[in-house]
């Protein structure tokens, strides 16, 4: 047996570590003072386990398209805001959208992304129902994207996605304008 941080040969038993499966003997290492066990810390997947896992996600999405298009979207409302990742020359983008069914349920969508461009509403587009009408301010992106679809004018609708980034940039503080707070990556700011 050898010590996992150094490698070094010159171990020796130490006390015993309680576990949720019960005791668990631990070896100290005489070159580095490292503590360590037997056991792995993380359980490997068998590939039948992957498999299966992979096989649950495909049913998973193609259920989710199934409820989509069950759903009967009839219109959704779209915009866009801003924050910065790492410091404020560092721009990022969250398109938000809001897509209502026939009968009234809002269901939420968001994507980030470095620059507000036409090909990235168009990814976000990918991933959103379709619908009859789109309301949205008079941004490029969406004239370009929409054209007659888009209902490009500040009102009732567009109040209440402006209304929703608000509460956003409320309770999340990587989202507020004017803060010292940045995320330290997309995937940081992704996952709060």
């Amino acid at each position: 047996m050898e010590c996992k941080k150094c490698k070094s040969k010159h171990i020796v038993k130490a006390v015993f570590k309680q576990l949720t499966e019960g005791k668990v003997q631990r070896y100290r290492c005489q070159e580095c003072k490292h503590y360590f066990t037997n056991q792995e810390k993380y359980h490997r997947l068998s590939d039948d386990t992957k498999e299966l896992i992979d096989k649950m996600y495909e049913e998973k999405g193609e259920q989710i398209t199934r409820i989509r298009e069950a759903l009967n979207f009839e219109y959704s409302i779209m915009d866009e805001l801003f924050t910065f990742v790492e410091h404020k020359a560092n721009k990022y983008y969250v398109w938000t959208a809001m897509a209502y069914t026939s009968t009234g349920k809002p269901f939420y969508f968001y994507r980030l992304c470095e620059r507000r461009t036409t090909d990235e509403l168009f990814e976000f587009d990918l991933n959103l129902p379709k619908v009859k009408r789109i309301y949205c301010d008079e941004a490029f992106t969406y004239d370009k994207m929409y054209a007659d679809k888009a209902i490009q004018a500040k009102g009732a609708m567009t109040n209440v996605i402006e209304n929703l980034n608000s509460q956003l940039r409320d309770k999340i503080a990587y989202l507020v304008r004017k803060t010292k707070a940045h995320a330290k990556s997309p995937e940081w700011l992704d996952y709060r």
